[in-house]
Parts: structure tokens; sequence; C-alpha cells
């Protein structure tokens, strides 16, 4: 079995933690709010619902802040992205066309829809089934725009992703598809 490391997505991972934060902020508050309306009487209920509240908070910033995952597997590559699974077999594996770009050097039109525009809540990566610049749907794992790989498999679909290091990645796919 062999793991591809990604680029981590800050973004990404700040926008998670900022609304966790929030939740528990809100939750703390919803707290306060019942300990003081019922006068003290609830103390125990006001400190349970602000427990969970950050506890969901915390469990919620981690879900969505957990980066991709890729492995190679006996010659199966599985990408797990926003809780979504591609999975491309020796066999398409071998037909495919991989080829090596640079996300930041496209134009706008032809990145994923989450990557054409910005806006202050946007993460900047995109993950899972997206489309691409003429509508096309693409799984996608990308963490930042850079470096990345292009799978086009045919029918069994296309993958573009951007492993920490492409070259290696598509090394290691060579060598996995050959025996």
């Amino acid at each position: 079995m062999l793991t591809f490391a990604f680029p981590p997505a800050r973004r990404r991972r700040r926008l998670a933690l900022a609304g966790a934060l929030f939740l528990a902020f809100d939750a703390l508050l919803m707290g306060v709010a019942i300990a003081w309306i019922t006068r003290g009487e609830q103390i125990g209920l006001a400190v349970a619902l602000a427990g969970a509240g950050a506890g969901v908070s915390c469990l919620l910033a981690w879900v969505l802040s957990r980066p991709p995952l890729a492995t190679l597997i006996d010659g199966t590559l599985r990408i797990e992205a926003a809780h979504r699974t591609f999975v491309l077999d020796r066999d398409a594996l071998r037909a495919a066309r991989i080829d090596e770009l640079d996300l930041a050097a496209l134009p706008r039109e032809a990145l994923p829809k989450p990557l054409q525009g910005t806006s202050r809540w946007s993460t900047g990566d995109a993950m899972g089934w997206q489309s691409d610049g003429n509508g096309r749907p693409v799984f996608c794992a990308i963490t930042r725009l850079g470096p990345a790989l292009r799978i086009d498999a045919g029918e069994a679909g296309v993958l573009l992703w951007t492993p920490t290091e492409p070259d290696a990645a598509r090394r290691a796919i060579a060598d996995a598809t050959v025996g």
C-alpha cells in the first residue's frame, strides 16, 4: 500500500476552525441564557449544552478540514475527498492518459467551478465531483493551485488531483500498473 501526501488546505482549515469557534461560542451563550432564564435551577443542563456544543463543533471542524486521502493498493488507485470516493483499477489506469499540469498557469475558465471565482467564504480548493470549464464531470482532490495530475480514464472518469509530488505519483502509478 502506498499513500500520497497532499499539500495542506490552509484556507479550508481556517474556515472550519472559524465555524467551529462560532458554534462553540453560540452553545456557550445558549448555556448562559438557560442558566439566566431558570435563575440557576438548570445549571447542569446549561453546562451540558455548552459542553455538547463545543464537542460537536470541534468534531465538525475536524471532519471539514480533513485532507483528501490517496492510496495505491495492488494497482488500484483510491482517492477519498469530501466524503466521496473515486476508484481506478489497474486496467483503467493502464488505459488512462496521465498528464502533468500546473493549475496556476491555466486560464480561470479551464479550472473546476469552485476555483473559478473568489469570495470571502470560498475554501480555495475543490473536493469531490465538480464540473470543469467545459461542464464535464471531474473528480477533484485539489488542495491548492499548483502542480497537478490529470488522469483521463475514459469511461471510468476523469481525476484531477494535487499530490505533493506529482512526478513521483505518476512514476508510482506507472510502476504499479506494469505487473
